[in-house]
């Protein structure tokens, strides 16, 4: 193949992890409910786990300085979505156009929700990519991403490490609103 042709794979990858990080957050603002189990999730549960995955494959390749790299780039890429949606928000709206309310309730979220899950999901990455980086390169190797029984153990460990900061940092920014609002 033409060298003009080929992909470079850490783009593509670091492409998707940042574009699913943004997908995510804007699909949270929908609640939807799974019909066979009759449990509501956000949105952005939908293709939000793709983004460890991606971000192991950048840091398998490319290193952990580079992985940290991309996760503090998706991080300033989601304020900056926040910061546009807000700017466009307030913008007057042709007095035609009457979905300026919906626009509003949909992708104004309170400013304070949107930086409590833009650190969290930088710190729920961080440890994922430290927890990755300990297991990947102290104990298994380059033979480790295609083990599969060390691979189901370090998504195990290292995600519900992540996922669980990640609901933490949930539950503080609860309490904040919670004490803000009193």
């Amino acid at each position: 193949m033409p060298e003009k042709f080929k992909i470079n794979i850490f783009l593509l990858a670091s492409s998707f992890y940042i574009s699913f990080q943004l997908f995510a957050n804007i699909l949270s603002t929908k609640i939807a409910l799974l019909p066979i189990l009759n449990m509501s999730i956000d949105g952005g549960t939908v293709i939000y786990p793709l983004t460890f995955t991606l971000r192991d494959f950048v840091h398998k390749t490319c290193g952990k300085i580079i992985a940290r790299q991309v996760i503090f780039i998706a991080a300033g890429l989601n304020l900056i979505m926040f910061g546009l949606f807000w700017l466009v928000g307030r913008m007057t709206p042709d007095p035609v156009w009457g979905f300026q309310a919906a626009y509003e309730q949909i992708l104004l979220p309170i400013g304070r929700i949107v930086l409590a899950s833009i650190i969290a999901q930088v710190i729920s990455e961080l440890i994922d990519t430290e927890v990755f980086g300990f297991k990947f390169y102290r104990f298994i190797g380059r033979q480790f991403y295609f083990r599969s029984d060390c691979f189901c153990w370090r998504l195990a460990v290292s995600h519900g490490l992540a996922d669980n900061s990640d609901e933490y940092c949930g539950k503080i920014n609860h309490e904040l609103g919670q004490r803000a609002e009193h």
